[in-house]
């Protein structure tokens, strides 16, 4: 079996979005245009949580993460208001298509833990789509190759995006909380509160960046 990796490395500029921005767009393109068969996201999150594989809504998405084994908790939304991500373009969020994607987000600390956490992923993926044999690269992974943690799968229903000019969250959330009563206070953009669509709700990796426009919160339920 073959397949069609599409490598990037995408060295950003300090405080400089708009040339991060075009970095990233054309590594998009060329992904595209190199007709890769799957694509692998690595992204930093803002806070110190726990891992997340963003999966999207396309089923062989979600497949694909489950087949990767790691980590443990599976996110899948549909995206949100602050601009695309790579798995926004050509056939990746089709669900014509045929491309699975994933996104893996960790917290970016610069530390063996990130290596930890984003190093499996290198021997997971290929393994999961069945390019390599799992003893064809056993030598390559650390002691926890073979493990197989439990996983869960939270559905987002809804991405709050700040349309006031100041948002403030109602307590120190740094993503993962799980606010237990319907209607819980988030928080507050300009006059309007945020509140909990439902019991038991999820708060998905909450932004320190809280300017107009862009994504405070994202809201979601662990399906299990």
């Amino acid at each position: 079996m073959s397949i069609r990796i599409a490598i990037a490395q995408i060295n950003p500029k300090l405080g400089d979005l708009d040339a991060n921005m075009g970095l990233y767009e054309e590594n998009i393109r060329q992904a595209v245009k190199d007709s890769a068969d799957l694509l692998l996201d690595l992204h930093s999150m803002q806070y110190a949580t726990a891992p997340l594989m963003l999966a999207g809504l396309l089923p062989r998405s979600r497949d694909l993460a489950l087949r990767i084994g790691i980590p443990e908790l599976i996110m899948c939304d549909a995206g949100h208001a602050a601009g695309p991500r790579m798995r926004d373009y050509g056939g990746f969020g089709n669900y014509c298509g045929f491309v699975p994607e994933v996104i893996l987000g960790a917290y970016p600390d610069l530390t063996p833990g990130l290596q930890a956490t984003f190093a499996p992923m290198n021997e997971r993926a290929p393994i999961a789509t069945g390019a390599v044999q799992a003893e064809d690269v056993a030598e390559l992974g650390g002691p926890d190759f073979d493990a197989h943690p439990r996983q869960r799968v939270i559905e987002v229903t809804e991405a709050v995006t700040i349309s006031g000019d100041r948002f403030d969250f109602s307590g120190d959330y740094h993503g993962l909380e799980v606010l237990g009563a319907k209607g819980s206070l988030i928080g507050r953009d300009g006059e309007r509160e945020v509140r909990t669509p439902y019991d038991n709700c999820v708060l998905i990796m909450p932004s320190r960046r809280l300017v107009k426009g862009q994504t405070a919160v994202r809201l979601g339920r662990y399906l299990d």
